[in-house]
């Protein structure tokens, strides 16, 4: 009840007074032969409003997960230092809003000052959250911001000898979408670097 408490306020204070902008937003999604997905973020937000306290993502799969999978999500967030290391964790605190996706807040140890940036990584292990694509149905990957949003690139490592048909979410005017292989394995990347508001972009996949 805590949990769905501060995502429900969070969502609020976050439609009521936008605080922050994406400039940067870097994904690599690994899947297994289950269907399990390794999701690792790296994000660079531009501050917009004084004392910025949390920033709140939803994250969401394409079928209605039972419970004990939604339990074994792990979610991580950690400091990105000017170098691209990784530093402390930061805390944060995640609500399913739906069986199929949650929210996550990442709460920061001090207020934000307007006009500065912060870089993060976020890191998810879910359990089957790319089951209907192991099912041979058709699955995606996509991101939608509430504002005008910098570079956004997302790659897909497919499932060890696995091969897929490839499709764009979104208008293809502002979304690149490629394939291309690495360490053996296939991948779909899609990319863009004007992405506007309330607009969604990503990949449809279909495994061959």
């Amino acid at each position: 009840m805590l949990r769905q408490l501060v995502s429900r306020y969070c969502n609020h204070i976050d439609r009521a007074r936008p605080a922050f902008q994406v400039c940067d937003w870097n994904e690599v999604v690994e899947i297994d032969r289950r269907g399990d997905a390794r999701d690792q973020v790296q994000v660079r937000l531009r501050v917009l409003q004084p004392d910025l306290l949390f920033a709140r993502f939803r994250f969401a799969c394409n079928w209605a997960q039972p419970a004990r999978l939604r339990e074994q999500v792990e979610l991580t967030v950690r400091n990105q230092l000017n170098d691209g290391s990784q530093g402390i964790k930061l805390p944060t605190t995640s609500n399913w809003v739906k069986e199929s996706s949650m929210d996550a807040v990442v709460h920061f140890p001090a207020p934000q000052k307007e006009n500065t940036e912060i870089s993060f990584t976020i890191e998810l292990n879910w359990p089957r959250r790319f089951k209907p694509l192991l099912d041979r149905a058709p699955d995606t990957l996509s991101v939608y911001f509430k504002r005008p949003t910098g570079h956004v690139i997302s790659k897909i490592v497919l499932p060890p000898d696995t091969d897929a048909f490839v499709e764009p979410v979104g208008d293809p005017k502002l979304v690149e979408v490629r394939t291309g292989e690495e360490d053996g394995r296939r991948t779909a990347t899609f990319e863009s670097f004007t992405l506007p508001a309330h607009q969604a972009a990503g990949v449809w996949l279909e495994l061959k």
